[in-house]
């Protein structure tokens, strides 16, 4: 008996090893597993740094001219049709209303509209300031009224926001379903031949800062483009070429906010007109 009990509790303490030592081995796979977690942790963070430091480094998305499965994507210009631009909505597409909803006109903004008669406004005070005798005039320390050519230069500010108002006025056009064209003026453009509207921005200096400009353009199939809208308003712009990519059944070849991929570089000779023009 006494060698049976003896066997016995032999057996029960190699159980007992066998239990710590098992337990040991899998307390250090946890610990490596752990390990191995947080270094993998550590290696996202620092991949995700590296992107997010690459992507300010680079400060625009890649975007590849593939995407857009138009051969004629590479043939066409991609710099701005219209230079400079304005920091606020100038323009803006409407639809008919009624059941037909066969047109689409460009109709300058109400803040359009008030930017120039703000200036209006501003040389009819001046003007009404002299006449009344309030305004004075100083010159080498010495005030007096003002010199007689004052009422002419008063009305410089409403000359010029007639001027800028007459200019917008002339961007304003119609689509026509019915006869398939676009008329601005005494033009007028077959929509037949539209290939995609061109959507792509532009930096424009302003003083010791800067704004960016958004182009609406239409691309036709002979490479040629025609400006629609070109203003500050990204939510406008993009909104107004979904609305007329509907209206005329062609693609949005949205370029806004990107550069040129290296790959499309080398097989482009356009990509650094491209690069150059859309966000460095």
């Amino acid at each position: 008996m006494q060698v049976k009990q003896r066997h016995s509790r032999k057996n029960l303490q190699a159980l007992d090893d066998q239990a710590c030592l098992l337990h040991s081995i899998a307390l250090t796979v946890s610990l490596k597993s752990i390990t191995s977690g947080y270094s993998q942790s550590r290696q996202i963070n620092c991949m995700g740094f590296l992107n997010k430091a690459t992507t300010a480094f680079n400060r625009a998305p890649e975007i590849n001219l593939d995407s857009f499965e138009d051969e004629l994507a590479y043939k066409v210009e991609w710099t701005p049709l219209v230079r400079g631009g304005t920091s606020f909505t100038t323009h803006r597409l409407v639809k008919s209303l009624g059941t037909k909803r066969d047109t689409i006109k460009i109709k300058t903004t109400t803040w359009c509209y008030l930017f120039c008669s703000l200036w209006v406004i501003l040389s009819a005070f001046m003007i009404s300031s002299t006449l009344s005798g309030d305004a004075t005039w100083t010159f080498n320390g010495a005030e007096g009224p003002p010199p007689p050519i004052w009422p002419l230069l008063a009305l410089l500010p409403a000359a010029v926001s007639c001027g800028m108002l007459y200019w917008r006025k002339k961007k304003e056009g119609l689509f026509e379903y019915q006869t398939y064209t676009f008329t601005r003026g005494k033009q007028s453009f077959d929509l037949e031949q539209v290939r995609a509207i061109q959507l792509i921005d532009e930096r424009v200096s302003k003083g010791e800062g800067y704004f960016r400009s958004y182009e609406l353009n239409l691309v036709f199939n002979n490479c040629s483009r025609i400006n629609i809208l070109d203003h500050g308003s990204l939510g406008a712009i993009r909104q107004d070429s979904w609305m007329l990519s509907e209206f005329l059944r062609v693609p949005i070849w949205d370029a806004i906010g990107f550069r040129m991929s290296p790959t499309t570089r080398e097989g482009d000779p356009k990509a650094d007109i491209f690069n150059e023009n859309l966000r460095a």
